[in-house]
């Protein structure tokens, strides 16, 4: 039940180790907003830059679905926190789906493609995005360098 929740979490366009590691003493509550965020220390993310995920509705909602579960981690299985979301149960869900070639990190880049979508500007996408690939990447996809990422065509 957790890791389902964790995956809903990865929409937040974090890596899979953020998520996975999330403890309540990162948590900062947003209550004019109704949501929180992470405070995840550097020592924690790939660039070992602080990283500040901001939670959306569904992530809010997630991480309130876990409060009280565990003293210091948001997601754990029998008492320990949850070491990986790419599980027999992923690998299984993503072939009754039928997207057998879609991996954890790609949640991330949907994030960012879903930004883009939105309107928001390269320089708060790269902020939100936290990568410093960011620019190279859209720069591919505008091109229409690259075709598919592991079977998946993406949609701009």
């Amino acid at each position: 039940m957790a890791l389902r929740r964790c995956h809903k979490l990865n929409t937040t366009g974090t890596r899979e180790q953020e998520v996975c590691g999330l403890r309540w003493d990162w948590y900062v509550p947003i209550p004019e907003h109704k949501t929180g965020i992470f405070l995840i220390p550097g020592e924690r993310v790939k660039n070992r830059e602080e990283r500040v995920v901001v939670l959306n509705r569904v992530a809010q909602s997630v991480v309130e679905s876990q409060r009280g579960v565990h003293d210091d981690y948001v997601f754990t299985y029998r008492g320990n926190p949850i070491k990986k979301m790419n599980s027999t149960s992923w690998k299984r869900v993503r072939r009754l789906v039928g997207l057998s070639g879609v991996r954890i990190h790609d949640l991330k880049h949907t994030y960012g493609r879903r930004l883009r979508a939105a309107g928001v500007p390269l320089e708060t996408r790269k902020v939100f995005a936290w990568t410093s690939q960011w620019r190279h990447h859209v720069a591919l996809l505008n091109a229409g360098v690259g075709g598919t990422h592991r079977g998946i065509k993406p949609r701009l």
